[in-house]
């Protein structure tokens, strides 16, 4: 979209204010003001969001037995900054299941850092769940942070998958 854009040839407005802006919704913005009377031309990028999800995909495997309880050991190291904005979990057999999600800087987490609130990723008697909004969570992380994982409580489900999408900062 746009019209003219302004050129200056030695120091002399050649064209008119003008306005362009260049949207590629999978890549970055671009927008470009002109003004004649200061002769400048303002520039403006923003990178969109899809751009800066990133997706943490963990997947807990019983062997074809109900899911074990207890700390994971699975740990995750943040290579980025961040900010969790939701979680998707899936479970298999339809069934019960709690999640709790711990975080800590430069060490193995454990309970007490657990970042979930009152919206631990939970099936009830299903085998899809999600939270959008995760009010209650610490939801900033740090490059650096780890995340750590805990089977709270299981009935029937014998695999499960939890996605939390992150924002990139």
């Amino acid at each position: 979209q746009g019209n003219l854009v302004a050129i200056y040839a030695n120091n002399t407005l050649a064209m008119a204010n003008a306005n362009i802006n260049f949207n590629n919704s999978s890549t970055v913005n671009v927008a470009v003001t002109a003004n004649a009377a200061n002769k400048r031309a303002n520039v403006e990028f923003s990178v969109n969001e899809n751009i800066r999800v990133e997706e943490l995909t963990l997947s807990f495997d019983g062997g074809g037995l109900v899911l074990t309880t207890g700390d994971s050991n699975v740990y995750y190291t943040a290579p980025y900054s961040g900010t969790i904005d939701a979680w998707y979990l899936t479970g298999n057999p339809s069934g019960n299941l709690v999640l709790d999600v711990w975080k800590r800087a430069g060490a193995i987490p454990v309970n007490a850092n657990t970042i979930v609130g009152s919206e631990k990723p939970t099936l009830t008697s299903a085998q899809l769940a999600n939270d959008i909004s995760l009010s209650t969570w610490t939801t900033t992380i740090t490059r650096g942070d780890i995340l750590g994982f805990e089977i709270e409580s299981v009935s029937l489900v014998t695999k499960a998958t939890l996605v939390l999408r992150i924002l990139r900062t």
